[in-house]
């Protein structure tokens, strides 16, 4: 996480936002927004594989701030050519962060972070302030690494996972230009 903090200050103009993305599966449209040579998709989620899970169970609400996949779902749920951020990746996203508002739906990174919580053994575990992703990267013991962001302390967390969890899904794919 050191690396993290390092570059706070760093100039967010590679940033270009309000473009979109539209799911051709359920024509669900996503804003993006692109950093150096990411697309991001700058929304929760919110394709409905069989297996996701809505906020408080109520499917209205999880096409309104996202809904929750385990790894396997989360794997089988991002659209052709989009793919789980790598650790790297995500903390390339990170580090042009000033502040961990930034990150959220009126913040000045694109991101639009939604405060979903997580599941854990399938039971929604309501945590209003936090959310959590998942990395295409595993820890030395196996687990999923996930990313998270505590806005009432104001704190980035690293987690290991396992894969009786479900978060939250944000995915990226590298540009063409």
């Amino acid at each position: 996480m050191e690396n993290l903090q390092k570059n706070k200050e760093e100039d967010l103009s590679d940033l270009n936002r309000n473009e979109f993305f539209i799911d051709e599966r359920d024509g669900r449209q996503y804003k993006t927004f692109r950093k150096g040579q990411l697309i991001w998709i700058a929304e929760n989620y919110c394709f409905n594989s069989g297996t996701s899970l809505s906020y408080m169970n109520d499917p209205t609400l999880g096409n309104i701030f996202g809904r929750a996949y385990s790894y396997k779902s989360a794997l089988h749920s991002c659209p052709i050519g989009f793919n789980i951020p790598t650790i790297e990746e995500w903390q390339g996203l990170l580090t042009s962060t000033k502040e961990i508002k930034d990150l959220t739906i009126k913040g000045t990174s694109g991101f639009d972070a939604s405060s979903i919580g997580f599941f854990w053994n399938g039971e929604d575990i309501m945590t209003h302030h936090t959310v959590f992703y998942w990395t295409s990267s595993k820890s030395q013991s196996g687990k999923q690494i996930v990313f998270g962001f505590d806005f009432l302390h104001n704190i980035i967390i690293e987690e290991e996972f396992s894969s009786n969890y479900a978060t939250a899904l944000r995915v990226v794919k590298r540009s063409k230009k």
